[in-house]
């Protein structure tokens, strides 16, 4: 068989997690809480598509498949659409160095992000193409409330699943400091501006700090620069005569930050250093699997995702022995 060309494929990551519940949100349901059968409840109370929409940030979302596997699970790809958006494209043969904008077709939308999770219990594989896990808790949250279920029932939150040898290693070692950097653009100086409630701590870092400089530019008379796009790093760093009570503080956010999903993320926005010298990524600390499908589009198949997050939870469990209940 041969083998499909580089140019058709895509690369994604299988990442493991749990849903964990809040406490104080939902103390009767926290502790028994089955995210499998939340979801099957939510499915049998609107069992056609179109009835599993939801609005949230502007965008609408849908949950177009739903799979109910055959030896437990169930399989979920969540898709989010911005109705009636036109998408900018070139007409081949026009004389002209303009693009053109294309309307869906009648009855369509054009997709602009997916999520594809494979929960069994409140265990759950998800594969991202465009949505960030987090939206899981907050589109089924709102699902609820138009099925008028207890909403308490989904307060939970998507939480990393961590390499063990990984984690002891920052334990044993030590935690010497934790570096945060993101990009300020428009966005960052709106959320700082408006004091909204920001997505990530990046984005009120970063808004805050664009804020301070522009701050100094104007007391200074200085003509203040563009700073769109400009990279902040906040670092973090235990010092043992200036900051001797910082390390246990570090020690536990890097603990707790690597388990969380909503602020994650894949390259060295957030980096760990030990008092040894060793660096970790998030991604390095979390339990993944990367895999290559043939393209669908932009994203992969749904169905054949979905068969290899089954058979990944059927790797971890079987690894772990802790993975079916």
């Amino acid at each position: 068989m041969s083998e499909t060309p580089k140019e058709h494929t895509i690369k994604r990551s299988l990442n493991a997690a749990v849903a964990a519940w809040y406490p104080a949100f939902s103390p009767a349901v926290a502790g028994h809480a089955d995210l499998e059968g939340l979801i099957k409840r939510l499915v049998e109370r609107f069992p056609e598509p179109n009835d599993r929409i939801v609005e949230y940030d502007g965008k609408s979302y849908e949950s177009r498949g739903v799979l109910p596997v055959k030896d437990g699970g169930v399989s979920l790809h969540l898709t989010a659409y911005s109705p009636g958006d036109k998408i900018n494209a070139i007409t081949h043969g026009q004389k002209t160095d303009y693009t053109n904008l294309v309307s869906p077709p009648e009855n369509t939308d054009f997709i602009e992000g997916e999520l594809m999770v494979y929960v069994r219990g409140n265990h759950v594989i998800y594969c991202s193409f465009g949505i960030r896990e987090g939206r899981l808790a907050s589109y089924l949250w709102l699902l609820a409330k138009k099925a008028k279920i207890p909403q308490a029932d989904f307060q939970f939150q998507v939480k990393h699943r961590v390499l063990i040898d990984k984690l002891a290693t920052i334990q044993r070692e030590g935690v010497k400091s934790i570096k945060l950097s993101g990009v300020a653009h428009s966005k960052n100086l709106k959320v700082a501006a408006e004091k909204a409630v920001p997505e990530t701590l990046m984005t009120r870092i970063t808004g805050s700090a664009v804020q301070e400089i522009k701050a100094f530019f104007e007391k200074s008379g200085r003509t203040i620069p563009s700073l769109e796009n400009a990279l902040v790093d906040v670092v973090f760093r235990f010092d043992a005569k200036k900051t001797p009570n910082l390390q246990g503080e570090l020690q536990a956010l890097a603990e707790a930050r690597l388990s969380e999903t909503e602020d994650a993320s894949d390259d060295d926005s957030f980096v760990i250093e030990t008092m040894m010298g060793n660096k970790f990524k998030e991604s390095d600390t979390r339990i993944h699997k990367e895999y290559e499908f043939t393209k669908y589009g932009k994203s992969a198949n749904f169905k054949l995702v979905s068969e290899k997050m089954r058979e990944y939870f059927g790797e971890i469990a079987e690894a772990s022995g802790d993975g079916k209940s």
